[in-house]
This record gives structure tokens, C-alpha cells and sequence, in this order.
């Protein structure tokens, strides 16, 4: 089995009930954001202690969002994404997103200049 979440959620032998689909698209959306949030944070060279410091939330509150132990609400995305000198948007996907692409914010793109 590889090490990505995709590779797992093709491979995990469970039944593919619409329900289930739905539950990994969900899985698979916040793992994008928590990955793209990972990302952006390590590009500005900020520890997450300093980001903390930068959006007044726990250094522990954005481990376990990184970790994807919790779900933030979208006043701390907001906060997260200025303090990264981005932004949260709401962007159009694919009729049939990949799990890869899927649930992406304009954030990582706001903050680098990429188009979103």
C-alpha cells in the first residue's frame, strides 16, 4: 500500500456505497486543506508557534488542524489564510473532482501570485 491517502481510500477494501463515497470525499477535501495549509506555512518559513503568534489561535489548535484531528470553522481559516497573506475562497471544481484536486482553496494560490 502507498503512503498517500488516496492510495489508501482505493485500496481499503471496504464497500463503495454512495455514503461512503461521500464520507471519503469529505476526508479527502479537509487532508487537501490541512496539506495546502502544511505547505504554505513551511514556503513563508514559519514554525507553527509563529504562526500562532501571527493569529492569536493555539500552537496546538493548528497542529491537530494540520493533523486534521479537528475542523476548523471559517473564522480560523480566515485568520490562518491572512496571517499567510492569503485568502479563502469558494472556487468551482470539476463535475467529477479528484480526490487530489478536489476541495482546494484559493489560499496557497493568493499568497504565491498562481491564479486560482
Amino acid at each position: 500500500m502507498g503512503t498517500k491517502l488516496t492510495d489508501y481510500l482505493q485500496s481499503d477494501g471496504r464497500p463503495k456505497t454512495a455514503a461512503s463515497a461521500a464520507r471519503r470525499e469529505v476526508l479527502a477535501r479537509a487532508y487537501t486543506l490541512a496539506a495546502d495549509l502544511i505547505e504554505l506555512r513551511q514556503k513563508l518559513g514559519l514554525t507553527q508557534q509563529q504562526l500562532a503568534e501571527r493569529t492569536g489561535i493555539a500552537q496546538s489548535e493548528i497542529s491537530r488542524i494540520e493533523r486534521g484531528s479537528i475542523h476548523p470553522t471559517d473564522t480560523t481559516w480566515v485568520r490562518l489564510a491572512a496571517a499567510l497573506g492569503g485568502e479563502v475562497r469558494i472556487v468551482e471544481t470539476p463535475a467529477t473532482p479528484s480526490p487530489a484536486t478536489s476541495g482546494r482553496t484559493a489560499m496557497a494560490a493568493a499568497a504565491t501570485g498562481a491564479p486560482s
